[in-house]
């Protein structure tokens, strides 16, 4: 098994940092979307993506495509 310094440089291609800044930025649309509504509504819609971005983190195949997909959608609503 690789030591955890060695697995970190892996996770962080640009791949992954794609897929991260997706996520990031999903986050932070649900919580601008979010204010003024009670806090239980917002950790219930962060649940997910707060989730993902862990395992983006973990270098997680899935989860790298979850944020991709999220990327790609994103980029196809500016065209």
């Amino acid at each position: 098994m690789a030591d955890p310094l060695e697995r970190g440089r892996q996770v962080a291609t640009p791949v992954s940092e794609r897929a991260r800044r997706a996520v990031v930025d999903r986050i932070a649309e649900l919580v601008w979307r979010a204010r003024g509504r009670p806090r239980s509504n917002i950790a219930a819609a962060l649940e997910t993506p707060m989730e993902r971005l862990v395992q983006i983190g973990r270098g997680d195949p899935e989860a790298i495509s979850y944020g991709l997909s999220l990327a790609d959608g994103r980029d196809q609503e500016k065209l």
